[in-house]
Order: structure tokens, then C-alpha cells, then sequence
């Protein structure tokens, strides 16, 4: 079987009201030398406390964005438990692409993981820098007939999202919605604080 190895590159972009400038990478583990490279344009993220933290990375449309990567911190750090300092945490990772068909977009694929976000300025406020390292992905869910760009790989990389608890809401409704049906069954996205 033939696979592909993808690398995602977020290169600043000048967009309405913010500036979005982050690196992601995502490596196959079996063959990390083949990389596809990619741009977000935008990021999103919406704030509770230390342990809700979603950000939403997009390139294309928000309402139909060509790819996504959703990240959800997962529970509280704490000294002596996560690397590097106390605001290390862990997080899930969901790197979500749709593809083919022209501007139609007809087919996608999921990939889940896990790994640690490092929060670089203080959650809650208008743009939140962060890094994420070691975060493993495997594919979860795909169109029908498609074949596995890759299955398993590791993301690391730095990213920059505006705050906006209302466009991020209704951005992963969206999301939800659009992946469920392209797969024909349940959608994997909530839009509570997942």
C-alpha cells in the first residue's frame, strides 16, 4: 500500500482583525523523510479554564474550511506530572481533511491523537500562543473506498489563535455536522467543551 507522510506549515497570514502565524508538522513514524506541506490560515480557540481549552486551526473558509485541526486540553496540569513547567498539559488532537472533487470537497479523513499543549501567553485573552509536541495520530474514520494517507505520525509545532467563544462554537457545529455527513454515520466533533 502506498502512503503518504503530511506536514502541515501555517505561514503568517494578514487576516481580518488578527495575525495568525504558526508551524505545525505532522511526520509519519514508519517514514518520515516524504512530507506534504499545507497551510491554515486562520485559528480560532475558546476558553473556560486550564482544563478547557479548544482551539480550532482552518485553512480555507470557516464555515467549509479544505482542512482542520481541533485541539482539547484535557485535564488540569500539575507540577511533577506533565514536562517542562506547571503549564504544561496534555491535549487530544484531531487533524480533520477534506479533499477531491474540486471546490466540492467529497471526501475526508480523521486522525486522532494525543500529546502536551504548552499554553507561551495566558488563556483567556485576545490571542493565545501555544506549543504542542509529542502528539501521536493514527487515522480514525474515512470516506468510503479511501485509502489511508498514513497511519500513525507525530505532530509537533507552535500556533497562534484569536479568542472568539461565539465563531468557535459555531465553527465545530459546523464541523460536526459536515464530517458526520460525509462518513454517513455520527459525527465525532461535539460542540460542548470537549
Amino acid at each position: 500500500m502506498n502512503r503518504t507522510i503530511v506536514s502541515i506549515m501555517m505561514i503568517p497570514t494578514l487576516l481580518v482583525g488578527c495575525n495568525a502565524g504558526s508551524k505545525i508538522t505532522i511526520l509519519g513514524v514508519s517514514s518520515p523523510n516524504i512530507t506534504i506541506k499545507s497551510g491554515f490560515e486562520s485559528g480560532l480557540y475558546r476558553f473556560s479554564d486550564m482544563n478547557n481549552i479548544t482551539v480550532m486551526l482552518y485553512d480555507g473558509k470557516l464555515t467549509k474550511p479544505d482542512q482542520a485541526l481541533v485541539i482539547h486540553t484535557q485535564w488540569i496540569p500539575a507540577n511533577a506530572s506533565t514536562p517542562i513547567t506547571s503549564k504544561a498539559t496534555n491535549a487530544t488532537f484531531r487533524y480533520i481533511n477534506f479533499f477531491g472533487g474540486g471546490n466540492d470537497k467529497k471526501n475526508v479523513a480523521v486522525y486522532r491523537g494525543a500529546g502536551y499543549l504548552y499554553p507561551n501567553s495566558t488563556p483567556g485573552q485576545d490571542r493565545l500562543n501555544a506549543s504542542v509536541w509529542q502528539a501521536s495520530l493514527r487515522i480514525t474514520d474515512s470516506s468510503k473506498g479511501l485509502e489511508e494517507h498514513f497511519d500513525q505520525a507525530q505532530l509537533h509545532g507552535n500556533f497562534t489563535a484569536e479568542y472568539d467563544p461565539g465563531a468557535m462554537n459555531q465553527a465545530m457545529s459546523q464541523l460536526r455536522r459536515r464530517v458526520g455527513q460525509m462518513l454517513g454515520g455520527p459525527p465525532y466533533v461535539r460542540t460542548d467543551n470537549q
